[in-house]
């Protein structure tokens, strides 16, 4: 004779059957829609963003093109390619926005992770410290230098003060600028932002 174990547990799975129907088809749903409209998905996503996210980077492996900084994105990588001096090994992007470097990391044999936003220059300085004592080969560093530098009220040349950050952060390292480059043609201020790679 059935127990009010048995029969809950019978409901349970009545109920469990739609839900995991519902989930597929959400599933494939995201799935189709991010090969289809990958744009329309990462756009969107940034209305539920607890924090002013914009996707500027192209995601050419969905089809994705953002009209805002993909030549300036595919510039960039093309001077850390050139630069890397290594194939294969681990890489982490501190201000990834959706990627692009994260991935065209990995297509070179890395283990790459990406994270987005801080918390202020002194623990932006201090994560530097740390992912510097991490650091065995190379690190590349790019600023906002006429955004996010401008709120902090740098009265000289933003890429000297970057330098001087670097400077403080990785007190051993070689530093070079391998680059400078424009926000993109849609930014009414073309202040220019410099890349830096830090050497061991």
């Amino acid at each position: 004779m059935p127990t009010h174990e048995d029969a809950f547990r019978n409901a349970a799975k009545a109920l469990k059957k739609p839900f995991k129907k519902l989930v597929f088809h959400i599933k494939q749903g995201l799935s189709s829609g991010m090969s289809a409209s990958g744009e329309w998905l990462i756009y969107n996503a940034q209305r539920f963003s607890p924090y002013k996210f914009r996707a500027y980077q192209p995601m050419p492996w969905i089809g994705l093109k953002t009209r805002k900084r993909d030549e300036s994105t595919q510039q960039r990588w093309q001077a850390i390619e050139k630069n890397l001096g290594t194939v294969g090994g681990t890489a982490l992007d501190i201000g990834s926005n959706p990627g692009y470097f994260v991935l065209r990391l990995a297509e070179k044999g890395f283990y790459g992770i990406g994270i987005d936003m801080a918390y202020g220059h002194e623990q932006a300085l201090d994560m530097l410290r740390v992912i510097w004592g991490k650091t065995r080969h190379a690190m590349f560093f790019e600023a906002g230098e006429d955004s996010e530098i401008r709120l902090l009220n740098i009265t000289g040349i933003p890429a000297n003060w970057v330098r001087t950050q670097l400077e403080r952060a990785c007190p051993d390292a070689t530093i070079r600028v391998i680059g400078t480059f424009d926000r993109g043609a849609h930014q009414e201020i073309r202040q220019a932002r410099t890349l830096f790679a830090v050497y061991r």
